[in-house]
């Protein structure tokens, strides 16, 4: 019985560090994609900038990362998280552009 109890501890610490290092390896990946997201809005810029273009970008996360949630994320939440990003990048063009070009 012993035994049993200190394997069970044992593999619920092998867990939580299992966690903790999915936690860390998606927020760097986070980090990386926000800097290439910026790398990219930052070369649009440019070329729009030379173009006499106006420039706006605007970017949605549909999955923040793995192992930051308590359970797995599903395709369903994903697809949830997206549609109530696109509702608000909606409002924000309708606000840019003074109407709802939809109604």
């Amino acid at each position: 019985v012993v035994r049993v109890q200190a394997e069970k501890r044992r593999a619920e610490e092998e867990r939580k560090e299992e966690v903790q290092i999915a936690k860390a390896a998606a927020a760097k990946e986070r980090e990386q994609a926000a800097e290439a997201a910026a790398r990219l809005a930052q070369t649009e810029a440019a070329l729009a900038r030379e173009a006499g273009l106006d420039y706006a970008s605007l970017c949605v996360v549909a999955n923040a990362g793995a192992g930051l949630e308590d359970g797995p994320i599903t395709e369903d939440d994903i697809h949830r998280v997206l549609q109530a990003a696109m509702r608000n990048v909606k409002d924000v063009i309708v606000a840019l552009a003074g109407s709802d070009p939809g109604n």
